[in-house]
């Protein structure tokens, strides 16, 4: 008998896991949606946002896929200063077109570019809550061992005055 068509397996793994494979799958419906909006209003917010979105996806796409080839568990996806600086990167790209589509959304003369609009600036702020979580824990993981390491590095000095 053959497997399901969609595997859903990848959103029980952990969180890091599952937050990345949200954000991978949040890029078709909204490229469709923020497409469709920037045609049918002829204007470049919000659809513009389709840019850090797919560098969002690409990203965590990425580290699925070196996950998954590594075999390694979560570590692969978060822990390392670059995964964080990518997230607050992207992070910083996602907010500015969110600030810009609400800004510009206000002057849409029609009801039709403001729905569309809004429908895909919750795709955005959905990976947005997904960088932001993953760079928030990639920075507690980042104190937490610099911690200690400091207190390591603190005890072994106490112990060669010691001796």
């Amino acid at each position: 008998m053959p497997g399901p068509i969609l595997n859903f397996t990848i959103f029980t793994k952990s969180t890091p896991h599952a937050l990345r494979a949200i954000s991978l799958a949040t890029f078709p419906p909204a490229f469709l949606i923020l497409l469709i909006q920037g045609i049918c209003t002829s204007r470049v917010n919000p659809a513009i946002g389709i840019l850090p979105l797919f560098f969002s996806s690409a990203f965590a796409a990425l580290l699925l896929a070196n996950e998954k080839k590594c075999g390694c568990q979560a570590s692969g996806l978060t822990g390392t200063p670059i995964h964080l600086v990518f997230d607050l990167m992207l992070g910083i790209g996602l907010l500015v077109c969110l600030i810009l589509s609400w800004v510009f959304m206000a002057n849409f003369d029609d009801g039709l570019g403001v729905m569309w609009g809004t429908y895909g600036t919750n795709f955005l702020i959905c990976n947005l809550y997904v960088l932001t979580f993953m760079a928030h824990e990639i920075a507690l993981l980042t104190a937490t061992a610099s911690s200690i390491f400091t207190s390591l590095r603190d005890n072994s000095k106490k112990r060669c005055r010691r001796a």
